[in-house]
């Protein structure tokens, strides 16, 4: 049985909630006037935004981090709680935690929300359990609160929704995707013919349009069955211009920068080349933190903060995402550090032991331990 299977099951659904990433129930199939007309026509979902390499680009780049950082809940005082809340630990008990952040990090890229269902509270009323409810799935009110899925009613009390900081890609940007999917469209067609201005130049006897087009039609079945045609003396081929697949490249890319934009993806994550720019970074380090800064800190603030509310968690309590995983150096730069602290006598070894997560400290010498009284 499925992932989505145990998810519609556990709430008493006989058919599959489907991934946030799944088509969102617009079947349309895009016309030749939709292509080369009215854009606004095509629609735009889930499944088809993903199907463009930098936006399913950026949505690794958002998911993959985020499913391995912990949570953690401080109290207060900024101490960790000694018991860690469920929600944070194992929200959903039928999937990985990986998961369960995954899908709220993907609807929030996509959508203006994250609709989440409460399943189990704990003995003092807080969320114990939740499943994410797919935007497809989710019936709301006039105000956007979940009422049903998939038809069947829901406590409004008993769900918890995220809050994007703007209306999500399918929205946003849904102009500049209509104009990727009609660029990946052409290039396709372009790519059908290897050299599509050609010109079979009669230089013999006239023929009548029924043979020019029996003519045009085998030359045309011959190069797509073997790459090959044959053209008599009388038969001159002519090339013009250049192949449209090559103008299309620079569309391409300035498409796929656009959507970058969008999305606030740096171009290098988003494996976008630009002409004179180079990647300075020396270090894994400065690297993840830029993408911290500008991409992932606008969807975990938003998981950390709706954490941290006072219905989901005990007052006091703060819910943190823990970098250190993207943003520690290399071993080399920390313990040249912790060596540079220990000589000025501000850093302790049991310091060091909690900073790399060991259970215990080396013991100190006697003549740290005097520097440290001092």
């Amino acid at each position: 049985m499925g992932i989505m299977q145990r998810i519609g099951q556990a709430l008493g659904f006989s058919s599959d909630i489907r991934s946030p990433w799944a088509e969102d129930g617009i079947l349309e199939e895009v016309t030749a006037a939709a292509l080369y007309g009215d854009v606004s026509m095509i629609p735009v979902s889930a499944s088809r935004a993903l199907r463009l390499a930098v936006l399913a680009k950026g949505r690794r780049q958002l998911v993959g981090p985020l499913a391995r950082l912990p949570l953690v809940a401080f109290d207060s005082s900024g101490a960790r709680h000694k018991n860690q809340p469920n929600i944070i630990v194992q929200p959903d008990p039928s999937v990985p935690r990986s998961n369960t952040i995954g899908w709220i990090a993907t609807e929030l890229y996509l959508y203006p929300c994250a609709y989440t269902l409460v399943t189990e509270r704990n003995s003092y009323g807080f969320p114990h359990r939740l499943t994410p409810v797919p935007h497809g799935d989710a019936e709301t009110d006039d105000k956007g609160q979940l009422i049903a899925v998939k038809g069947k009613p829901v406590n409004p009390a008993d769900t918890l929704r995220f809050d994007g900081l703007d209306g999500g890609l399918l929205a946003e940007a849904s102009d500049t995707i209509r104009r990727a999917l009609v660029l990946n469209r052409v290039a396709a067609l372009a790519e059908e013919n290897p050299v599509p201005a050609v010109e079979l130049h009669n230089e013999g006897t006239t023929i009548t349009d029924e043979q020019i087009d029996k003519l045009i039609e085998r030359y045309r079945a011959a190069r797509r069955k073997h790459g090959v045609a044959y053209t008599s003396k009388e038969v001159k081929l002519q090339v013009h211009g250049t192949q449209p697949e090559n103008l299309l490249i620079d569309g391409r890319k300035r498409i796929d920068l656009e959507l970058a934009r969008h999305a606030n993806l740096p171009a290098w994550a988003a494996d976008i080349p630009l002409e004179g720019a180079s990647l300075t970074y020396q270090n894994r380090h400065s690297k993840n933190q830029e993408l911290i800064d500008q991409f992932l800190s606008s969807y975990t603030t938003v998981i950390e903060e709706r954490l941290s509310m006072d219905d989901v968690t005990p007052h006091g309590t703060t819910v943190k995402f823990q970098f250190d995983e993207l943003t520690k150096p290399d071993m080399k730069t920390r313990f040249d550090t912790y060596a540079l602290g220990k000589q000025h006598g501000f850093v302790t070894n049991q310091q060091i032991a909690d900073w790399e997560g060991w259970e215990t400290a080396a013991p100190e010498t006697p003549t740290q331990q005097k520097e440290q009284q001092q």
